[in-house]
């Protein structure tokens, strides 16, 4: 009878992924269960222990920083706390309390409703759905094409040359966003929360802020 027997737990196929935590996180092999249990039969200062572990999956994975947590949903709740707070101890130490910084987490419509919520919150965040962001967004591009359509439409009904202008008109409109806007998206201002959240986006509010107004 296996341990999970024993308990009157039932195993299963993992057809889900082998890396959800719900599900147990991964099948470790022996190598890893090999070296946990020599790391067990001593006591370490788990700080020094997480700070050279991190260092060693970095190097392996060439990043620059690694960090292990507890499973997905404390590592949502541990990266959002770090965008609201950074590195400055006073902010981190008034989370969850995040009045007076800023704390909202952009999320894909689609992925609401799971671990990830209760995660964000937990830090202190606050979700912003990506569609709901998108809507007036959307109008807006929509009805600023439109008007070139319908200034087309009635060019086409003035004489010879009409067009031509109306293009060229549209060429100087678009030039400050090829110029500008296309450069800041290559270099990542648009996905970069620490940039956004100094441009002052919405979308990139979580990061580090002011400290909060006293209690």
């Amino acid at each position: 009878m296996s341990i999970y027997q024993d308990l009157g737990v039932r195993p299963f196929i993992n057809a889900g992924g082998w890396t959800y935590t719900r599900y147990g996180g991964s099948i470790m092999p022996l190598e890893v269960l090999s070296a946990m249990t020599e790391a067990s039969r001593h006591f370490v200062n788990l700080f020094d222990l997480q700070n050279a572990v991190g260092k060693r999956i970095a190097d392996m994975t060439r990043n620059e920083a690694a960090f292990v947590s507890c499973g997905a949903a404390s590592g949502i709740l541990l990266a959002v706390a770090s965008c609201i707070a950074g590195t400055d101890e006073a902010l981190a130490n008034h989370l969850p309390d995040s009045a007076g910084m800023r704390n909202e987490v952009v999320m894909p419509q689609r992925d609401r409703g799971t671990e990830a919520d209760s995660a964000i919150r937990a830090a202190g965040g606050k979700v912003r759905e990506v569609a709901r962001l998108m809507g007036p967004r959307v109008i807006g591009l929509a009805a600023f094409h439109l008007n070139f359509v319908v200034a087309t439409f009635f060019a086409s009904t003035v004489g010879s040359g009409a067009i031509s202008a109306v293009n060229y008109a549209w060429l100087i409109v678009m030039t400050p966003l090829g110029l500008f806007g296309m450069a800041m998206k290559a270099n990542g201002i648009g996905v970069n929360p620490q940039l956004l959240g100094n441009l002052g986006s919405t979308a990139g509010r979580c990061s580090p802020a002011a400290p909060p107004p006293p209690a």
